[in-house]
């Protein structure tokens, strides 16, 4: 049974209809929460609050301003994966995560048989519950050399499902999750590390003109878009060229000394279109 094998946190719940000043009250004061859950008149979910995708939002420009009095329907994950208490651990593990469906970050709403919430876990906790199951496995096999490679193999499986998770969670980490993009963590890194080895670079910021003016005609959506549709093009500069996106509408891109003279011009060729213009494109080159 799911409950007897993970273990599970009472986060708190909300309805859709409430406010997201509210989530963001309840954020602040538990630091360590995960997740809040929302639901009906009936305690049922019907959604989702993950913490990390609700405080990305109000962290962008104006976001606060824009989503604290919109009810929590804006920003929830509306069809979150919702699993009962009583499903058998096997079956849950083998359908959601060996599958690739989901994982080790994602976070789930655990229900009752009639489907009133019960609590959160995520794939972590799938992944300590597999690792306990591991070393009970292991302390019960025999000294048959058939066992034991089945075990082995067995261990190998999990292990490296677990370290692909952690090198994907570790990735997830350090990029832009609307763009894709490196953050601004990775990229100030890179800077130091040209710096200290004194390599010669070129550092260009880039500012989007217009770029508030276009979130508020034609909405956050819009803005997205724009904001990918630079990440994309910036994507097709030269080979060796480090692009980030620093926050809001600011990008940064790195020149190595490799990168040849027409770069720069055919980063703002890439920048710039009928619709988007690009209001500062300053560089500074350091040897």
């Amino acid at each position: 049974m799911l409950a007897a094998e993970i273990e599970i946190e009472r986060a708190p719940v909300v309805t859709d209809e409430e406010l997201c000043k509210s989530v963001d009250e309840i954020f602040r004061n538990m630091p360590l929460l995960r997740a809040v859950v929302v639901v009906d008149n009936e305690m049922k979910p019907v959604g989702l609050i993950p913490r990390s995708d609700f405080l990305l939002q109000l962290s962008q420009r104006f976001g606060r301003a824009l989503y604290e009095n919109r009810p929590v329907a804006s920003l929830m994950q509306a069809e979150p994966l919702i699993v009962p208490v009583n499903e058998p651990f096997e079956d849950f593990v083998r359908a959601q995560f060996l599958t690739g469906e989901h994982e080790v970050q994602d976070i789930f709403v655990l229900t009752d048989d009639e489907g009133h919430y019960r609590g959160i876990s995520n794939g972590r906790a799938v992944m300590k519950a597999l690792l306990d199951a591991q070393k009970i496995l292991l302390a019960d096999l025999s000294s048959s050399r058939e066992q034991l490679v089945i075990a082995n193999e067995q261990l190998g499986q999990e292990v490296s499902v677990r370290r692909a998770a952690e090198r994907e969670a570790i990735n997830a980490s350090h990029r832009d999750p609307l763009t894709g993009l490196f953050n601004r963590a990775p990229m100030v890194r890179n800077i130091d590390e040209l710096i200290e080895d004194e390599a010669p670079f070129a550092l260009i910021f880039i500012d989007l003109d217009g770029f508030k003016t276009l979130n508020d005609v034609y909405g956050h959506l819009a803005g997205d878009e724009a904001l990918r549709t630079v990440a994309r093009r910036l994507g097709e500069l030269e080979e060796g060229v480090t692009c980030a996106r620093f926050g809001g509408d600011e990008f940064a891109v790195i020149l190595p000394k490799s990168a040849s003279a027409e770069a720069p011009r055919s980063m703002r060729g890439n920048c710039t279109g009928p619709s988007r213009k690009v209001s500062s494109l300053t560089a500074a080159t350091f040897v």
